[in-house]
């Protein structure tokens, strides 16, 4: 996983470097969704890694996290959507990241709030 991660790195630092050079300064739109999104991937591929690490060190599954590199996963498909998309589908694939957005703020919202309850509950 770590290689996964120093892989997109570099990457990353590759892209940003081809995409500043003098022939192509300003970005394009297209260019910063690609950098943003391969940024949103590395940040994925370290939650991720933080994930397995903490579930390796306390045997518990941290919920908020998992919640957390969801919402990010679901932002980064947002941002950086295929534009391949049949029109058709369009509509219905825009409706369908918009209920899984509200389902996992709702979710992240409950764990919040119980972890919390559980705090004041515990003093």
């Amino acid at each position: 996983m770590v290689l996964v991660i120093i892989a997109a790195t570099a990457q990353l630092l590759i892209v940003i470097g081809y995409e500043m050079s003098p022939a192509e300064f300003p970005f394009l739109v297209d260019e910063l969704e690609t950098v943003l999104g391969q940024v949103l991937e590395l940040l994925i591929a370290i939650e991720v890694l933080e994930n397995i690490t903490a579930y390796l060190k306390d045997h518990q599954i941290q919920v908020e996290l998992v919640l957390a590199t969801a919402i990010t996963a679901l932002a980064r498909k947002i941002i950086v959507m295929p534009e391949a998309t049949a029109a058709s589908d369009k509509p219905l694939l825009v409706l369908a990241l918009g209920v899984s957005c509200v389902s996992l703020s709702a979710a992240y919202w409950l764990v919040q709030r119980s972890r919390s309850r559980m705090r004041s509950s515990s003093r």
